[in-house]
Formats: C-alpha cells, structure tokens, sequence
C-alpha cells in the first residue's frame, strides 16, 4: 500500500482498504482508495463518535492546519446503517415500513422518487437510500438487522 500510495503521491490523508480472504486464508484487496469510505462510513462516525471526518478532510485538502487531531470522542452512540435496496426490479411506492420495535430513524435519505424505476440490487450503483439508526444496545443492533433484512416490506 505505501508503494502504490508514494508513486501517486499521497504522502497522508484516509484511505479505505477492503479485503476478503480467500478458501486458503490468502487476502484479496477488493479496494483501496483515498478516501474516509463509502457507505455513509464518515456520517455514521460523526454520530456514534462526534469526529466529523467529512470536516477534517475538507481542511487537509485545503492545506489548513489541524490543531487537535487527538480527538476525544464525545459521544459513544451504537449506530446501525442501512443501505436501502430492492430485491427484484420494482417501481418504488414511495413508502418504507420501519420495525415497530424501534425508535424511528433519525436520518432517512431515499434517492430516488415516487414511481420511480428500482432496479434489483447487484452492486452500491443500486442502492437507493440510507437510513440510520440510533441503538442503546449493542446486541438490539443485531435484533434489528435480523428484523430489516427478513421484512420484505422493508426492501422497497
């Protein structure tokens, strides 16, 4: 990674690294870009941990200073990030049906619009939202997955 990264000339800043190991426990890099990563990562961050990456790399690109880059976390908040996506192709409704057992999500983004099409869910391209929620519990993060992704009401 160094290598690659010094031949581009990105001395310091993020990087996103994901990997999968193979059947022989060999990795396999998938993706490794300059960047806080994908998946709403830096959003979800900033409200579990109160570090607002988006921020601090603004600043950085900007060749601003940062002063204090030992952050205390000021929170410590379980957040649960969900990419929205359909199963099959549809046209969306423009409804989403959320587990009554929780608390509402405090932050709903759906890119696309009422009868709108939606195609089935083959790779981050496809995905046509992003909701959040906040969870007291680690072990309810679980509960709530199960609950989401077997609740086909849930998948547009």
């Amino acid at each position: 990674m160094e290598k690659i990264f010094s031949k581009a000339k990105y001395e310091n800043g993020p990087f996103n690294l994901d990997i999968i190991f193979d059947l022989n426990d060999e990795p396999i890099v998938i993706e490794l870009t300059p960047r806080a990563g994908g998946n709403f990562l830096p959003q979800a961050i900033k409200h579990s941990y109160g570090v607002d990456l988006d921020l601090l790399i603004l600043k950085y690109s900007l060749n601003e200073v940062i002063e204090n880059i030992d952050y205390a976390v000021t929170k410590n908040e379980f957040i649960y990030n969900y990419m929205v996506h359909s199963k099959v192709r549809t046209i969306y409704n423009g409804k989403t049906k959320f587990p009554n057992e929780f608390s509402k999500p405090f932050k709903v983004d759906i890119f696309i619009k009422n009868g709108q099409s939606v195609d089935s869910f083959s790779h981050g391209g496809n995905s046509v939202g992003n909701i959040m929620w906040k969870i007291n519990n680690f072990k309810l993060i679980f509960k709530l997955d199960r609950l989401i992704k077997n609740n086909p009401l849930f998948q547009i």
